[in-house]
Formats: structure tokens, C-alpha cells, sequence
């Protein structure tokens, strides 16, 4: 019997209106077969095999683009080798290859090395030294264009920035310098009251008192020797209010330096104290070595102030001021840092203490142990009566 595959609408109405029964007499129809347009595109997917494309993504290095003359190069060779036995996948470039590679550009003067001389020996140095030099070619095209903008300004703006990278905090006494300079440009040599105040600022620079000042105008006054007076300080004023200006920055400066030289040595005292084998007479390893000097030397922090600080400041402010503020171990450095010898003794005794408590401990401990044992000894030890033996007098060693 052939059964009907697809029902048509008329052939299901005379099922459910009862005229037949069955399905018998009813011609099988099947579903036209459509025909899907095959897209020219598919056939390309049947390029490559899966083991041609394990080997193509396996590839690690992709270091020159190809031009579409050789991606068709390409192509034709992997369609070749669709039907060879599949290729072992090339290994990418070694570790040593990229480290010897680096090497090479820190001897060509491409790349700067580290600082602290440190050799390039695995991958995370080539990653560190990278990540370096991109960040100080960042920082050194920052500080070019911001050189080139600071030119455009005028003199004395480009002073009260220089001073301030200098790390100069309070800026009055330079502005007020600036001032008594572009005051001076002011003063009119011509009329008898920029001729008096040339003459009395000059002086004024000079140390002499207010009296001594005021004879000396009345003087020249006298003798009609004001401008003749003016004319020769005013040069000489400007001269002056202007190294004034200078030896304001020239402070800062060497005060920056002061403080550079300061914390390198610093650093350096640190670095040679934790290089001992003993730090106040403990042995520190080369792990917790480190995370003090870092602690001391990298200022990554924020502090309250709003100025970078170390991890060890960062530490104190937390201890006090922080939501996990903790007053007893603050204390205990601040003992520590006041009183070194009586922080010592305190830690010496109570360590002391804690042994005796344990002593004692283990001693009732081994006390107990010993009477429970004594006990049980008496318990079973049998009655003392006499007794005769009934061994021959022959004991085995093995039994």
C-alpha cells in the first residue's frame, strides 16, 4: 500500500466528513521538490580542510602584510595541499629570538635600556622595557609641545611657570618681584615724581635707611641733580629688581636640587641597610625585602593632601584617618619610633611570658599524662604473691 505523504485541503475533508475511512484510494502526492540556487561563494568554503585552517590560525607571526598577488599565491597552494597529506603547523617566533631582538635595538640606540642596568633575559623585561619606552616617548612629545607653548607666553608668565616646575609652592615673593620690575618700567624719568621714586627705590635696594634716603632727594633736589640722579639709577634699578627675580628661581631651583640629591640618598641608604644579611637583627627574606623598599621609594599614593606620597605614609594616614582606621598598631609604631629600647623590652617580655605560659602547660600536660599512667600501672599490676614458674628457663628472642 503506498501512503500518502503530503495531504492536500480536499483529500483532509472527505477524511473528517466521514465519505472514507481510510486513506486507500487516495493518491500519493509528494511536496515538489524546490530547488535551491546553490551560491557560486559556497564552493570557496570547500577550499580548505579543517586541518589547513588549524594550521593557518596556528601561524604566530603575521608581521608583513600581503598583497593580493600573494594571497592568491596563497590560496592556490592551499588548494594543492587540500589534496596532500595535511602539513605540521609552523611554530611561531621563539622567546630567545625576541629577547636576542631587543637586545639587538637597545645596541642600536632604538630603544633605551632600564635605568638600573638590568640585563633583558625573559619576556615580561621585553614587555616592561616596551611599555617604558612608548610611555616616555609619550611624556618627552608632552613636554616638547608643552615647550614650545610656554615660549609663546611673555616673559614674566614663563617665569612664574618655570618656578612652579621648579616645585616652588608659594608664588607671592616671585609675583611680587615681577611687580617691582614691570613698576620700574613704569617710572617716567622725565617728571620730577618718577625721578624722586627712582632715586629713593634705588637706595631703598641698597639698604640705606628712609632718613638717610630723604636727605639724599632733598640734596639732589637742591642742586637741580634729580634727573641727573634718575637717569644713572634707572638702569641700575632695573638691573636689580631683575637679578632679584632670578635669585628667587636660582633658590628654588637649588632647592629642588637639594631635595633630589636628598632622597637618592635616601633610597640608597635604604637599598645598602636591607642588602645586610641582618636589619635590627632580623632576617628578612629577599620577598619582604622588597615590598618595604617599594613602600619607601615608589610614591603611588594619594595622600589626604592631595600630594603623591609612598605606600608607607599612605599606610600611616589609613591607620588613623581611614574608614579601617586601627589606633593600636598606630600606637605601636609610634612607640616604636619615640622609644625604640622600652618597645623592645615590652616585646622581649612578652614573648618571655608566652613561653612560660606554655611551658607550664606542656608541664601539668605531661604531669597529667604521668599519674593517668601511674594509675593505670597500679591497676594492673597483679598481686604480690609467690608464685612458681612453669618455664624450663628457654626464652625465644622472636616471639
Amino acid at each position: 500500500m503506498s501512503y500518502i505523504e503530503t495531504l492536500n485541503d480536499e483529500q483532509a475533508a472527505l477524511i473528517w466528513s466521514g465519505e472514507t475511512a481510510s486513506l486507500a484510494g487516495l493518491e500519493t502526492k509528494k511536496e515538489p521538490e524546490v530547488e535551491i540556487e546553490k551560491d557560486p561563494e559556497d564552493d570557496k568554503l570547500n577550499l580548505f580542510s579543517d586541518q589547513d585552517l588549524d594550521n593557518i590560525f596556528s601561524e604566530e607571526d603575521e608581521d608583513e602584510e600581503e598583497t593580493d598577488e600573494e594571497d592568491k599565491e596563497v590560496i592556490t597552494t592551499l588548494e594543492t595541499e587540500t589534496k596532500a597529506e595535511p602539513t605540521k603547523a609552523k611554530s611561531g617566533r621563539k622567546p630567545v629570538d625576541i629577547i636576542n631582538v631587543v637586545n639587538q635595538l637597545i645596541t642600536d640606540d632604538i630603544l633605551e635600556p632600564f635605568e638600573e642596568g638590568d640585563e633583558i633575559k625573559t619576556i615580561d623585561d621585553v614587555k616592561d622595557l616596551i611599555k617604558l619606552n612608548i610611555q616616555k616617548t609619550k611624556d618627552t612629545a608632552k613636554d616638547t609641545w608643552w615647550e614650545e607653548e610656554v615660549k609663546t607666553y611673555s616673559p614674566q608668565i614663563q617665569a612664574i611657570l618655570h618656578y612652579a616646575k621648579q616645585g616652588g609652592k608659594d608664588v607671592t615673593p616671585l609675583l611680587n618681584a615681577i611687580s617691582q620690575v614691570e613698576d620700574v618700567s613704569d617710572l617716567d624719568p622725565n617728571t620730577e615724581e618718577g625721578q624722586i621714586e627712582i632715586i629713593r627705590q634705588t637706595l631703598r635696594v641698597k639698604g640705606i635707611d628712609d632718613e638717610e634716603i630723604e636727605d639724599q632727594i632733598n640734596t639732589a633736589k637742591d642742586l637741580d641733580k634729580l634727573k641727573i640722579k634718575a637717569d644713572k639709577f634707572l638702569p641700575e634699578l632695573q638691573s636689580m629688581k631683575e637679578r632679584h627675580v632670578q635669585m628667587l628661581m636660582k633658590q628654588e631651583d637649588d632647592r629642588k636640587k637639594a631635595a633630589a640629591e636628598a632622597s637618592n640618598q635616601y633610597l640608597n641608604t635604604v637599598k645598602d641597610t636591607l642588602s645586610k644579611d641582618l636589619v635590627g637583627g632580623m632576617k628578612l627574606q629577599r620577598e619582604e625585602k622588597a615590598k618595604i623598599f617599594e613602600a619607601l621609594a615608589v610614591p603611588k599614593y594619594k595622600s589626604l593632601n592631595g600630594i603623591q606620597t609612598n605606600g608607607f605614609v599612605k599606610s600611616l594616614e589609613d591607620m588613623q584617618f581611614g574608614t579601617k582606621a586601627d589606633y593600636e598598631h598606630f600606637l605601636n609604631i609610634v612607640h616604636l619610633a619615640i622609644d625604640k629600647e622600652s618597645f623592645m623590652d615590652k616585646i622581649k617580655q612578652s614573648i618571655k611570658n608566652e613561653l612560660a605560659e606554655d611551658t607550664q602547660r606542656k608541664l601539668r600536660s605531661a604531669k597529667t599524662t604521668t599519674a593517668n599512667s601511674q594509675e593505670e600501672i597500679t591497676e594492673t599490676k597483679p598481686a604480690n604473691k609467690n608464685t612458681v614458674s612453669r618455664s624450663t628457663g628457654f626464652k625465644n628472642p622472636f616471639n
